[in-house]
């Protein structure tokens, strides 16, 4: 009954951190964003949905499959039984923490003597990419503990810590050359 239930976690971080910061050194300069949270639990929806379960290894490594074979535990078979709401259990709360090189850029920049041989006013080689490193929190079962969630009636701001159907973050490699005439 209500009585039986507690709260477990929270879906706001303890707290969210963040540099950036340029660096030259003679022609070559560097650039950088790290950001991250740490803390707040998230309701991954998805353990409720059967074609997630069997699809992601981390839901079924451990699995109760017998007696035999019992698993860790505490990881529930892949199908979801009747009577059995494994989103009433905190099996379904995760760490929702992370850190992340969000951009990072690279460059350098010829010498001016020799870019007048070649006769430019400048020119910048650089190598950057967004989302470089991504590191999430061991316990986080899903592929992106920042979306929440993306659609259903949980799609509301006033809503938050609950995550399902999510996509992953892209990685962004550029390679560019600056040149001015």
């Amino acid at each position: 009954d209500a009585d039986d239930r507690v709260v477990l976690g929270s879906p706001f971080p303890d707290f969210t951190y963040g540099i950036t910061n340029n660096f030259t050194y003679k022609n070559f300069d560097l650039s950088f964003l790290i950001q991250g949270v740490q803390g707040g639990e998230i309701v991954n929806g998805n353990i409720n949905y059967n074609e997630q379960l069997r699809m992601n290894r981390a839901y079924t490594a451990n699995r109760f499959v017998s007696p035999m074979f019992p698993g860790d535990g505490r990881t529930v078979y892949s199908t979801t039984t009747p009577g059995n709401q494994i989103m009433l259990t905190d099996y379904t709360i995760e760490d929702g923490s992370y850190a992340a090189i969000r951009d990072f850029s690279l460059g350098y920049t010829i010498p001016k003597n020799l870019a007048e041989s070649i006769h430019i006013s400048s020119m910048r080689a650089y190598f950057s990419a967004q989302n470089l490193v991504y590191i999430m929190s061991p316990g986080y079962r899903g592929v992106n503990p920042e979306a929440r969630n993306t659609s259903s009636r949980y799609n509301n701001p006033l809503v938050d810590g609950y995550q399902r159907g999510v996509f992953p973050l892209n990685r962004t490699f550029t390679l560019g050359v600056d040149i001015t005439f």
